[in-house]
């Protein structure tokens, strides 16, 4: 016989007041013999809460509240509603099918110990029934998936939670860890994430942001819907949560696909801020960088769609950052972007102010290759003479291009040359007027432009 010791402990460990004190009640009739009465106290007990628990998850999970409005409206029409409850928690995955199990076995015990049915309960089923409805349901949090979240954000201030800070690493990481969560718990998770991630101990705020970034980067349907509805509608208009939203854009750009106006607004402030504030020294490819999220958000959105939401961020980055190969690379489909990039190159290559026009001589010799690719044999050409303009005025990086003959930049130099070959009267008018020169076009090319188109 169980003394009265070990179920005040079990006891101690249901977590409603209201429940404790059915148990409590279910405790006093096992003591004194009534089994009959420790069951049905024990049963009435096991489905109100799971009723009330299941109220807290449907704060969250629309699926959780369907199951327990239907709940509650049978039972309060008096209705039998624990079956219907058992079957929706097992088929929903809201509890595993062990727990389920054991929900139908105490569910027969009750109505054989319940009903006229000349079943007599024993002390041992009592005891069970007593004991199985606490360890395995009443001491629980919120049904099996909350209690999986909460086992996640525990672990969130060890400090090897994530051993790698790479994408890919942190990906596989969240991938196994959510791997035991059905899907009615990503709510609860991404919610929770979002708390921890503004945390004052900085290794459970970074570790919920990377997991965060980890969720985004799986790219699942079910997740991404969960980071619109929890972070970028919740959280966009908090400036603590820029930095973790542009981070899990950077992991997927379709986050922002099929938000209201007023979200994408807030996305587009939040974007631009960060690349007011963005330092030439930082990586591109970083998360939360500019060119990362262009990039993203390029890849993700078709061109029409990228360029109605964020033409003007794109050109913003442009001017601030004209020579990124990243956002080259994300920006080349996008024809009208692509003709800003150019013009932007251009004008920077022939600008008057000495300090601009070197940036670009630096900048151009790294990007020749990305570069090439996008320009037309006209483009380059133009490109050419810009860089010619320069330093015609003085600015020795030009000077050093123009000296070389364009050996550092040799695919736009080819493409130059190339010009001069098609379009032979375009090239000379456009270069003596540029130039205020009256040198033939063979004159010119010997000047400026290496021999070899293969360099």
């Amino acid at each position: 016989m169980a003394h009265l010791t070990d179920m005040e402990e079990l006891l101690s460990k249901v977590q409603s007041p209201l429940v404790k004190d059915y148990m409590r009640e279910a405790m006093n009739c096992y003591m004194a013999g009534a089994y009959r009465g420790c069951i049905v106290l024990s049963y009435v007990a096991l489905f109100d809460d799971l009723l009330e628990k299941l109220a807290q998850l449907g704060k969250v999970n629309a699926i959780a509240k369907k199951i327990h409005t239907d709940a509650s409206t049978k039972r309060s029409d008096q209705e039998v509603f624990e079956s219907y409850l058992i079957d929706q928690l097992a088929s929903n995955q809201l509890l595993s099918g062990l727990d389920a199990a054991f929900l139908g076995i105490i569910r027969t015990i009750r109505n054989k110990s319940a009903h006229p049915s000349g079943h007599a309960p024993s002390p041992e089923e009592s005891r069970f029934i007593f004991f199985e409805v606490i360890s395995r349901f009443l001491s629980r949090p919120i049904l099996s998936t909350t209690q999986l979240v909460d086992e996640i954000l525990v672990r969130l201030k060890n400090t090897n939670f994530f051993p790698s800070s790479m994408i890919n690493d942190v990906k596989d990481v969240v991938s196994e860890e959510i791997a035991p969560l059905h899907e009615a718990a990503i709510p609860q998770l991404i919610d929770k994430l979002a708390n921890a991630s503004v945390s004052v101990e900085s290794a459970i705020a970074n570790n919920a942001g990377r997991f965060l970034v980890g969720l985004a980067a799986l790219k699942r349907d079910e997740v991404r819907t969960q980071l619109v509805k929890r972070l970028v509608q919740k959280k966009s208009d908090d400036p603590e949560f820029a930095s973790l939203i542009l981070r899990v854009l950077s992991a997927d750009g379709a986050v922002a696909v099929g938000i209201s106006s007023t979200y994408t607004q807030r996305l587009k402030s939040i974007l631009a801020e960060r690349i007011k504030e963005v330092k030439g020294s930082e990586s591109e490819t970083r998360f939360a960088h500019p060119a990362s999220v262009l990039a993203s958000l390029s890849d993700a959105m078709s061109p029409d769609q990228f360029l109605e939401a964020f033409k003007k961020e794109a050109q913003m980055f442009i001017n601030k950052r004209p020579y990124s190969a990243y956002l080259l690379d994300a920006i080349k489909s996008h024809e009208s972007l692509l003709d800003y990039f150019i013009e932007k190159l251009i004008k920077n290559a022939e600008s008057s102010d000495f300090d601009t026009a070197n940036e670009f001589a630096r900048a151009i010799e790294d990007m020749d290759d990305p570069v090439a690719e996008v320009l037309t044999n006209e483009q380059a050409f133009q490109l050419v003479v810009a860089v010619i303009v320069a330093a015609n005025w003085g600015a020795f990086g030009s000077k050093s291009l123009v000296k070389t003959k364009f050996s550092a930049t040799p695919r736009i130099c080819a493409k130059a040359r190339r010009y001069t070959k098609t379009m032979r009267k375009a090239a000379r008018e456009y270069f003596q007027s540029k130039l205020s020169s009256d040198l033939k076009l063979t004159e010119f090319v010997d000047k400026y432009l290496a021999v070899d188109e293969d360099l």
